[in-house]
């Protein structure tokens, strides 16, 4: 099964940056429209919200590799969503509702609505699926502990 965002949906993000990783000051909710696709699709609503505190590192990119694809971006919201998104997905194993392929398909698809073009969101998905699997499960910022995911299936 994969995940086609549609649209993608914020309260106010207000964060700080302090020894490398960005904190929220503010909850924050996150509304993602998607589609389940499976044969056929199904629409779906995703909400993550987020408790002020929790915390990222960004996208994680290298930094010889920021001239490519920069690893937070201040004027551009939901391309760091992007990132808190996937690392919450990523330290709570999806709270065993999405497959690690399926958290990675969200990270794409809100790249691509924060105007990421397909080249450079396909690599950073690549990169992702080659190198992030051993954070899967791994919360070593205890975002899991400040953010919460649920679904909502919608009729078609």
């Amino acid at each position: 099964m994969k995940i086609r965002v549609v649209s993608v949906t914020h309260t106010n993000f207000s964060w700080i940056h302090h020894s490398g990783l960005y904190f929220l000051t503010e909850p924050l909710e996150v509304v993602i429209n998607a589609e389940l696709v499976s044969g056929g699709t199904a629409p779906m609503v995703i909400t993550w919200t987020f408790e002020a505190g929790a915390c990222t590192d960004g996208l994680s990119v290298p930094w010889l590799l920021r001239w490519f694809l920069p690893n937070w971006d201040d004027k551009n919201a939901l391309y760091c969503i992007a990132g808190l998104c996937h690392d919450a997905g990523y330290a709570s194993r999806a709270s065993n509702m999405f497959s690690r392929s399926m958290v990675d398909d969200i990270f794409r698809g809100t790249l691509r609505l924060s105007g990421t073009n397909r080249f450079r969101a396909g690599a950073a998905d690549l990169a992702v699926g080659l190198f992030a699997c051993r954070h899967w499960g791994r919360d070593e910022n205890k975002l899991s502990k400040k953010s919460h995911l649920s679904i909502e299936l919608k009729n078609a």
